[in-house]
Parts: C-alpha cells; sequence; structure tokens
C-alpha cells in the first residue's frame, strides 16, 4: 500500500510538472515551488521553475516562452491571433488623400507627398471674343459665328496640375488616437486665347445692346465690304487657383489584423480664387465716321473672386490591407462659412498722336457695376477618394487614387459678368449682381508614404 501510495504521489507530481510547464509564464517570487498549496493545477499565473528543465528538445517551449492554448481578445480587435500573443498589433497608419491610412506595420509617424493631376468644372461665362469671316458681324449666336472663349459651353480647363503634402503621429502605443495635417493645392491654371486682325478677319467683343435690344459686338477688327472700318488684337484670360488645409484628430473606430477605420474630427480652410480679363486695342481707319483716322481705342475688363472656406470637418477613413497591396477610401465632409469677395475693375484710353485720354470703364466694366462686394454665406465641402498603394519595402508605400471635392456656394467670375451694357449710361448696366454657383474638382493622384 505504501508503495502504491508512493507511485501515485509521483505521477501526480509529474503531472503538475507538466501543466505548469505548458502554460504562459510570469516572474514569480523565487521562494514559490511547484506544490504550494496556494496554486492548483489549473491556475493561468504560471512562473518558471528555477531548476534545469530536463525536458527533450521537442517538449520546449521555442524562445524559453510557452504559448498559450488560447488568445484572448480586446474590444478593438487588438489581439486576435497567435501572431499577436507575444505584443500588441500596432496598426501603422498614413496621410494620403483622405488623410489617416492605417496599414499592418509598426510606425508612429508618417509623411506623404503627391502629384494631383486634376479636372474641373467649365466655369461659366458669357461669350469673350467672337470671329467671323470678313463682312460678317461678329454677333455672338449668329450664323457664320465663332465663340473664342466663353459662351454656352463656358471655359475648359484641361489639366489642372497640384500637390498634397501631408504628415501625422500617433499619440500613444495602442494607437487609438493620432494627429494629422495636410496642405493641398492646385497651381495657378490660366486659359488664354488671342486673336489679331487686319480687317480681313472680323474680330469682336459680344455684348447686348440694351438702347437696341438685340445682341451687338464692339469691332476690333473689321471690313464691311466697302473699306476697313477698324484693325487690332483681341485677348481673354481667365485664372483659377486654389489651396487647402486641414488638421484632423483620428479617433479609432475598429481594426482587426488586416483592416482598419477611423473617424475624423477637425477644422479645414480652403482658398477658391478665380478671374476673367478681357483686354482689345483697335485703331480707328474708317473714313466715313465722325472719330480721327488712326485713333487707338484700349479696353480692359477684369472681373476677379476670392472665396475663402473656415469650418470644421467630419470623415470616415477605412484601410484594407492584404500582404504589400492596401486600398484605402474616404468619406468626408467639411462645413462652416464661406466669405465672398467680388472685384470689377474696367477703363478705356483713346490714343491720338502723342495725346491719350483715360476715362473709368471699359466694355462689360462700367461705373455702374464697377467696384468690391463682400459677403458670407454657409457652405459645405464634400470630398471622396479612393487609393490603392504597393510597398515594394516595408516603409515605402507608392500610391495612385482619385480625388472628388464639391463646393457648395462660390463666387466665380464668369458669374459676375452682366453681357448687357447701355452705352449711354442712362440704364444702370452692366449691373453689380453678386452670384454664387457650385463647383467640383476630380482627378488623379500620385504618390509616395514614408513610414518612421
Amino acid at each position: 500500500m505504501k508503495m502504491k501510495n508512493l507511485l501515485l504521489s509521483l505521477s501526480l507530481a509529474g503531472l503538475c510538472f507538466s501543466q505548469a510547464s505548458a502554460q504562459v509564464t510570469h516572474p514569480q517570487p523565487s521562494a514559490r515551488h511547484i506544490g504550494d498549496g496556494v496554486r492548483s493545477v489549473g491556475d493561468s499565473n504560471r512562473y518558471v521553475p528555477e531548476s534545469e528543465d530536463q525536458r527533450p528538445e521537442s517538449f520546449k517551449p521555442k524562445n524559453g516562452v510557452a504559448r498559450s492554448a488560447s488568445y484572448s481578445s480586446s474590444a478593438d480587435g487588438t489581439l486576435l491571433a497567435p501572431a499577436a500573443a507575444e505584443s500588441i498589433v500596432r496598426q501603422a497608419s498614413y496621410m494620403g488623400n483622405a488623410g489617416l491610412v492605417s496599414r499592418g506595420s509598426a510606425t508612429d509617424l508618417w509623411l506623404s507627398a503627391e502629384t494631383l493631376l486634376w479636372f474641373s468644372d467649365n466655369q461659366k461665362s458669357p461669350p469673350l471674343i467672337t470671329t467671323a469671316a470678313s463682312g460678317v458681324r461678329p454677333v455672338a449666336g449668329a450664323m457664320g459665328v465663332t465663340t473664342n472663349l466663353g459662351g454656352p459651353d463656358g471655359i475648359e480647363r484641361g489639366i489642372l496640375p497640384g500637390f498634397r503634402l501631408a504628415g501625422g503621429k500617433f499619440l500613444g502605443e495602442d494607437q487609438k488616437v493620432g494627429v494629422g495635417g495636410r496642405v493641398f493645392g492646385i497651381f495657378s491654371n490660366e486659359t488664354t486665347y488671342t486673336a489679331t486682325s487686319d480687317g480681313s478677319t472680323s474680330l469682336g467683343l459680344p455684348f447686348y445692346n440694351l438702347q437696341l435690344q438685340t445682341p451687338d459686338a464692339f469691332l476690333v477688327a473689321f471690313h464691311d465690304g466697302i473699306e476697313t472700318v477698324s484693325a487690332g488684337t483681341a485677348s481673354a484670360r481667365s485664372d483659377l487657383d486654389m489651396i487647402g488645409a486641414d488638421g484632423s484628430l483620428h479617433l479609432l473606430l475598429g481594426r482587426s489584423s488586416n483592416h482598419r477605420a477611423d473617424l475624423l474630427i477637425g477644422y479645414t480652410y480652403n482658398r477658391l480664387k478665380n478671374s476673367i480679363g478681357v483686354t482689345s486695342t483697335s485703331t480707328n481707319l474708317s473714313t466715313t465716321d465722325a472719330i480721327a483716322d488712326g485713333t487707338v481705342f484700349y479696353t480692359n475688363d477684369l472681373f476677379e473672386t476670392q472665396n475663402d472656406f473656415n469650418g470644421a470637418h467630419l470623415g470616415v477613413l477605412s484601410n484594407v490591407t492584404a500582404n504589400r497591396v492596401s486600398l484605402s477610401t474616404l468619406a468626408k465632409v467639411s462645413f462652416g462659412n464661406m466669405r465672398q469677395t467680388s472685384a470689377i475693375r474696367g477703363f478705356t484710353t483713346e490714343t491720338l498722336g502723342a495725346v491719350t485720354n483715360g476715362y473709368a470703364g471699359g466694355l462689360l466694366t462700367q461705373t455702374s457695376n464697377i467696384g468690391t462686394m463682400t459677403r458670407d454665406t454657409f457652405a459645405f465641402i464634400p470630398e471622396m477618394g479612393i487609393k490603392l498603394g504597393y510597398a515594394p519595402q516595408d516603409n515605402i508605400h507608392l500610391t495612385i487614387g482619385y480625388t472628388f471635392m464639391f463646393w457648395s456656394a462660390v463666387g466665380l467670375a464668369g458669374d459676375q459678368i452682366d453681357p448687357t451694357v447701355d452705352l449711354l449710361g442712362l440704364g444702370g448696366r452692366p449691373a453689380a449682381n453678386f452670384v454664387d454657383s457650385t463647383f467640383w474638382m476630380q482627378g488623379i493622384d500620385l504618390g509616395v508614404v514614408l513610414d518612421f
């Protein structure tokens, strides 16, 4: 009986030793030993015995630490797999077209630079310069007359090159909170048209004649079939540029081993500027009118607008990764105050010989609308983006994406042009009306992201 009890005791002791060695170890005071009455076989808080491990190599844990048979899971999905048991999986992120985008590598700081190749909505504008065959009055909309800039189709801007720089940092080891910012913009884009004629081609600046109640044109260059009435040059230019900046607090919504979603809360500034200028130089050559031959008329009309937005933004940013490839999406809207400013200026000079006289007002600018107006209105700017990334190295990511931005209320230069002109200066036209409209931009983003 004593021998049987001894064998049973030795068997139980061996079982306790094996079970203790199979659990994740936590250092305990050296005075503790297997068999202490306080601990039992099922206790999860284990320790490493001080005696040398005599087990075969196949039974020893790797790296000196035994892996537990089960794994805990936190509320945000930090620990999800055996690979995450030894340390918290840190979800790296970068500031791309949308701001913070998660990936699956350990990093606290990110920087990115992108080239933007965008397009914009056609800019609304009345007809600015018209041409026609010799002897045909260059009146907009008439048969045989070509509108060279402006008109029903607006002004097409082509590719708008730009840039976007971004960066950010996580504030804690668990990467639940981060801060980031972006600066982005479209380089000043200029659309121009210039035409010169000796009268063999009709060249004009179109307008609506209030006295005649019909479309008309200022004849920059024209031949009436009998003589050359005038010869000269007409030029029109439209500029557009945009710059923006934002700062965001990034709050973790949820994550897994290959996915992360963040809530973006922050401040947005955006400035959209636009201008349209029309000039003409015309020399009077008619011998049958009351104007001295050789008189040179120079007209200058300029319409400028600036829209300054200040407001808050909310957004959701999501990213999915698979090996070295990532796909991120953004849905973000900024809302706040849009300060709209419109400035209208113009003048005309008449030169005969060495004598030049000048006065306020060109053709589409008169004393009735020249001046500066400012107003404030509520506006919102939604932004949506999608980005595909590839990592040739762990800390370098090449990206290609698409961005769409929309402005709900902006004053653009073409909307401020009143094409109706009272040549007698009695009817208050052109009028100084402040008109706003919607506007959008969209395009391709090419970039590189660096992690630190």
